[in-house]
């Protein structure tokens, strides 16, 4: 370029820049980078859409248009009780969801003390985004409370005692239960996993072998076996003793493998930082 042409050109003159087309970029362009791209994929694309056209029409009919959604009249003054013939035909059935929906959400647990379980799940979720979006300076206090504290205040707030009423396994249930066991696993899924980690490359015998023994089961055992020995063959062991619900549950079998096939994850994670076995 000249010393003219440089001289032409003025000192802050350039144009910001603009936006790419937008059939290089955005929602367009990737339609046709992924649903147009080629004359099957345009077939394959007109074919999902005529089967949902086929599908969700009828669908939202059934859940809402058709729907039931409240009791008779007679029903709700008390003069007789519900029936099957109280929902409409063709139409999802929700009163009788509306009128379990507290059962779904706590099981059996006594109405009085279900204040609990809601403190339980406000802890809950409140760690896990304290965990996730919480402030930086904050994430080491999070982990604290999350790891440490919320179970330990959990197992009292749910099991009861220390000034509050015992609440036995057998009426845990629904949604309640599910995040139990959720929390269980995710809780203590990564130590259980870094300790097996650790003793599998640990250099005395009996750990190693050990350790290598438990991954390589939990591993290997098929989770309909286990879910099949804890439901049914474990309160067989155990006659004439009381067995907890979590523990003897399918759920709570299911949890417990979860903690024990977290060392599968940790050993990978270990290989990686001290070499290879």
């Amino acid at each position: 370029m000249s010393d003219q042409t440089l001289s032409q050109v003025e000192p802050g003159g350039d144009k910001p820049d603009e936006p790419p087309p937008i059939l290089v970029s955005g929602p367009i362009a990737w339609m046709r980078d992924n649903l147009f791209s080629s004359p099957i994929n345009v077939i394959l694309t007109f074919l999902a859409l005529y089967i949902l056209y086929l599908a969700v029409p009828p669908l939202l009919h059934w859940i809402i248009l058709a729907a039931t959604w409240s009791f008779a009249p007679d029903v709700l003054s008390g003069e007789r009780v519900p029936g099957a013939s109280d929902c409409a035909v063709g139409g999802a059935c929700w009163i009788f969801v509306r009128a379990r929906i507290a059962q779904f959400t706590f099981g059996f647990y006594p109405e009085a003390e279900r204040w609990r379980v809601i403190l339980c799940f406000f802890m809950a979720f409140g760690g896990i985004g304290a965990l996730l979006a919480g402030p930086t300076r904050y994430r080491r206090q999070s982990a604290l409370f999350f790891f440490v504290l919320f179970p330990l205040l959990s197992a009292w707030l749910l099991r009861g005692g220390l000034g509050l009423v015992p609440v036995p396994t057998e009426q845990w249930g629904g949604f309640m239960l599910t995040l139990v066991i959720a929390m269980v696993g995710i809780v203590l899924s990564l130590p259980i996993g870094i300790i097996l980690a650790l003793g599998r490359r640990s250099k005395l015998p009996v750990i190693h072998i050990l350790c290598v023994i438990i991954i390589e089961f939990v591993r290997g055992v098929p989770l309909i076996t286990v879910l099949f020995m804890a439901n049914i063959m474990l309160p067989l062991f155990l006659p004439g003793r009381r067995c907890e619900r979590i523990v003897a549950s399918p759920g709570g079998s299911n949890a417990v493998r979860l903690c024990l096939h977290g060392g599968s994850g940790a050993r990978r994670v270990a290989s990686h930082s001290q070499g290879p076995d």
